[in-house]
């Protein structure tokens, strides 16, 4: 690869122009920290990451989330259960639910208008920097994030109204499929 170490053999499966660069020759051929393009930090990538960045692809999903708060002792709503999708975390501080928006009743605390991209999985536990190279080309772009992670694979949601600027930016480094 151009830009990558010299051993990597990730040019088959390339789809797009890493957004990372190596710090000089020497690290390019021996190590993975490269810095990214516009901000000139160093990042550090494992070559097992690399590669799967380059094949990386993202999934929007269709319907509008809606992230809930309830306090701890509240327990779990009975509504949710009839939704198709939706991610439960519940914390010594509080109780969230991602769910569809047309789910949710009056009077709950909520956050409307999300859309979520779906990291197209299963990813491996072992693969580092997966989540946190996405969310900078995002963070760039000045586009806020909100995260799910599963057993097997990672959500990002941005709000609705950002949602197209999130895919051009994306797509600039990544296959983006929509449903």
């Amino acid at each position: 690869c151009r830009r990558m170490p010299k051993r990597c053999h990730c040019e088959p499966y390339r789809a797009k122009q890493s957004p990372y660069k190596p710090i000089n020759d020497e690290v390019a051929s021996s190590s993975a920290s490269w810095r990214t393009p516009r901000n000139d930090r160093t990042v550090l990538l494992l070559p097992q990451t690399i590669k799967v960045m380059e094949i990386l692809k993202l999934l929007v999903l269709p319907q509008k989330l809606a992230i809930c708060r309830f306090e701890t002792g509240a327990g779990i709503p009975s509504w949710i259960e009839d939704a198709s999708w939706f991610s439960i975390t519940k914390t010594d501080d509080e109780i969230s639910i991602v769910c569809p928006g047309n789910y949710v009743p009056d009077g709950v605390r909520v956050e409307k208008d999300w859309r979520a991209f779906k990291v197209q999985g299963p990813l491996d536990f072992s693969l580092v920097g997966v989540l946190a190279r996405l969310l900078a080309v995002l963070a760039e772009a000045g586009i806020s994030v909100f995260t799910i992670s599963t057993f097997d694979t990672d959500y990002i949601l941005v709000k609705s109204e950002k949602l197209d600027q999130a895919v051009e930016v994306l797509s600039k480094f990544y296959n983006i499929q929509t449903l």
